[in-house]
């Protein structure tokens, strides 16, 4: 039987030179997606607004608020948009996450952003109702109701609410 052209010999090279030009497109972007950022100096200026402190309680908090992924639906920078006016007294700032490891800016926003959230709802029993029972403090919630945890978890959990203010 006559080989045909583009047999396995041909395929073979054509399945190297994808591997190839992906490999060499992933470096590239990671050049200038990673390294040429955090090379720039202008990027390392010093960062404007206030690291927040946290009392004991909180870090508890927050540590249930990483566990339970809240980070998931909430982000956590307010930005100087349209659909972020009334959110905060500012927009956040590099700053305000100085000494936060990890920073929980978060990916997506289906519940509101909750950078200033503090100073919107400053009592800790509603924070606490809102974890149990969402939707009695705001009908159309769709957050999932926090009731498995305990009375010291919810209380944890919303001292860190509290704590996320933007008026300093």
């Amino acid at each position: 039987m006559p080989r045909l052209a583009g047999g396995p010999r041909r395929r073979s090279l054509g399945i190297a030179a994808f591997a190839g030009g992906t490999t060499l497109c992933l470096i590239f972007a990671f050049i200038v997606g990673v390294l040429l950022p955090i090379t720039d100096s202008s990027n390392r200026a010093d960062a404007k607004g206030e690291p927040r402190s946290y009392s004991d309680v909180a870090v508890q908090g927050r540590t249930l608020y990483i566990r339970e992924g809240c980070f998931q639906c909430h982000s956590q920078s307010v930005r100087d948009l349209f659909s972020d006016f009334g959110l905060g007294p500012r927009v956040s700032q590099p700053g305000d996450y100085k000494n936060e490891a990890p920073n929980l800016i978060g990916d997506i926003r289906l519940g509101p952003d909750l950078s200033c959230v503090g100073d919107r709802e400053p009592d800790a029993s509603w924070h606490v109702r809102h974890l149990l029972f969402p939707t009695a403090v705001r009908p159309h919630s769709t957050m999932p109701k926090y009731s498995y945890l305990t009375d010291g978890e919810l209380k944890a959990l919303a001292q860190y609410l509290l704590s996320l203010t933007c008026k300093g």
